[in-house]
């Protein structure tokens, strides 16, 4: 493979590209995709909740849901239900949880 393809392919998009349907039981069907190294930068600085309703506005494609919504589900739904797609979306991102705080400290 030439320098030239393999920059290509190394700067093209796979985040978009790795698209996975989760069940949530009871409701149906969702899309998620992983998270960028950059978008897992940008919600490091936050914890807990606040950091996995912002994780999931973005990983969750279908249906869209804003940060605000992610927040209302948080609420309204069993501690399991988001625990199983955030964990989905973890394998995705190729992460593993606790590992978005330890690999910022060398930042």
């Amino acid at each position: 493979m030439s320098s030239a393809e393999l920059k290509r392919k190394l700067l093209g998009d796979r985040v978009s590209k790795s698209i996975e349907d989760v069940e949530v039981d009871g409701v149906g069907t969702i899309r998620i995709r992983p998270l960028s190294r950059r978008e897992m930068a940008e919600v490091s600085e936050l914890e807990g909740f606040e950091q996995e309703a912002h994780i999931l506005s973005l990983a969750v494609v279908d249906p869209v849901l804003t940060v605000d919504e992610v927040r209302e589900w948080q609420a309204c739904s069993p501690a399991g239900e988001i625990n199983r797609v955030a964990m989905a979306v973890n394998r995705l991102s190729k992460i593993t949880p606790g590992a978005d705080k330890e690999q910022y400290k060398s930042v």
